[in-house]
């Protein structure tokens, strides 16, 4: 995705993701057009806009300097690579989909510090930075947590509060509310938040607490 400007009519486009095209009017007379793209050599070219204008293909060079990264994800249990991994590069228009091996590849990086958002349904969502230093070819393997089961005792009740179970979902968790009282249903949970609440009604006695955590 580029951004094509024409400075000095103060006229600019995005062009689009998937085609690459672009369209904005102008009236006629002689313009520098200049086309800024993240990974490329910045493109300039006089223009005269008239009536036999055609339209321009605008070739643009890579950087010279871009490095890449080159990855693999595997289950964290079975050490198999993880199939259709969604990778996003956060704020930058590269993203990539891991292979049946579980590799990827995102090229055509400026260097730099970008953070990879990671993706996949049954898996905790992972967030981390990567360097990509100048014509680096970066090199990782990382695993990923099979999603685990949590149980939440006692959410955040305000509604200007962000519950437990809103942020646990969204990072990739499978989560259930449950009550002090659900003592057979511990063992289906790899992990128990409990917790206190206003609400009394809510709150064990002594007996039911030491069931709970024993």
């Amino acid at each position: 995705m580029g951004d094509v400007e024409m400075p000095s009519e103060g006229l600019g486009e995005w062009t689009d993701p998937e085609t690459g095209a672009y369209n904005f009017g102008s009236i006629d007379g002689e313009f520098e057009l200049i086309v800024n793209a993240f990974g490329y050599e910045t493109y300039s070219q006089e223009v005269t806009v008239d009536e036999n204008l055609e339209a321009l293909n605008i070739v643009m060079n890579v950087k010279d300097d871009n490095g890449a990264i080159n990855g693999t994800f595997i289950d964290e249990n079975t050490l198999e690579g993880i199939h259709e991994a969604q990778i996003e590069v956060v704020d930058y228009p590269r993203s990539a989909t891991t292979s049946v091996s579980g590799q990827f590849t995102i090229d055509r990086l400026e260097p730099g510090t970008y953070t990879l958002l990671v993706e996949k349904e049954g898996y905790v969502l992972q967030e981390f930075d990567v360097e990509v230093k100048a014509s680096e070819d970066k090199v990782f393997e990382r695993t990923m947590k099979p999603k685990p089961k949590i149980g939440v005792v006692v959410d955040a009740q305000g509604t200007s509060t962000l519950s437990l179970k809103t942020y646990l979902t969204s990072r990739g968790y499978e989560v259930e509310q449950i009550l002090y009282t659900d003592v057979e249903r511990i063992k289906e949970f790899d992990l128990i938040f409990a917790n206190s609440d206003y609400n009394n009604s809510l709150m064990p006695d002594k007996e039911q607490f030491a069931s709970f955590i024993n």
